[in-house]
């Protein structure tokens, strides 16, 4: 059955979410949406969370949203796709998608939530509204324009054209691309990688980055972030660890 599966890493403080349904290339049902939504906004607060990983089940990461189920994920007014990419979005926390095989329409608008994008060479990437007389979220087209500029997203949306992972890669649309047997082990890297490094400059900087159009909420922000820097004991241990030449323990935690 169709489903969204969640698994804690408790060690590596790692979430991973699962988008399960193979037999389908992993399209997204009504049903699957709504659980999405709901799975994320239940990891917000979590201590035990410090990153966040979307991955498919399988050959594919996702084919998008399930075509029988159209008219309702598009029509009801429920706001399925909306509600759980905006979630992922508004996610205080790294959120990283990890695309194998197909990222079609729905699977692409999910991935595009993320802050980050690692793909394997043989990935396919797509954004495939106009081949269904679909039009597309406002939120889904603002992110495409936020990734590639107001040109690349009218030649993706208007053609629905499919680009392998090196050229999806070329126009902005993924972070890195990389051989298809390295892609457990980079990804282990990169998270290891923001493990050790401070939450509380991860977690401001991405608040920070969502706020730059805003120059005055970015302001205070940055005023509520630099108060917490300073009291913290982030800044004392990252110095102490430069001095020593080892690496840091940083104190701070969100929870």
């Amino acid at each position: 059955m169709a489903s969204i599966d969640l698994r804690i890493d408790a060690t590596d403080r790692v979430a991973w979410i699962v988008l399960n349904n193979p037999a389908r290339a992993n399209a997204i049902s009504a049903s699957m949406w709504t659980s999405l939504a709901e799975t994320v906004t239940s990891l917000r607060d979590r201590g035990d969370v410090q990153t966040l990983c979307i991955v498919g089940d399988g050959a594919h990461f996702s084919s998008g949203a399930e075509i029988s189920e159209l008219h309702r994920v598009l029509f009801s007014g429920e706001n399925l796709i909306p509600a759980a990419t905006d979630a992922l979005e508004a996610f205080p926390k790294p959120t990283i998608a990890i695309i194998r095989g197909n990222c079609i329409g729905g699977g692409w608008e999910l991935a595009s939530a993320c802050d980050l994008r690692i793909a394997a060479t043989s990935a396919n990437i797509a954004i495939t509204p106009a081949r269904l007389g679909v039009v597309y979220p406002a939120t889904g087209v603002r992110r495409l324009v936020e990734i590639v500029g107001r040109p690349r997203a009218r030649q993706l949306l208007y053609t629905g054209r499919h680009l392998p992972a090196p050229e999806a890669a070329a126009y902005g649309l993924l972070s890195d691309v990389v051989d298809d047997d390295e892609l457990d082990a980079v990804v282990a890297r990169l998270l290891a990688t923001l493990r050790s490094r401070s939450q509380l400059s991860i977690m401001a900087a991405k608040d920070l980055i969502a706020s730059a159009d805003d120059p005055r909420t970015a302001a205070e922000r940055h005023a509520t972030w630099n108060e917490l820097s300073a009291t913290s004991g982030e800044v004392a241990e990252g110095q102490q660890a430069f001095f020593e030449q080892r690496a840091p323990r940083f104190p701070w935690s969100p929870s």
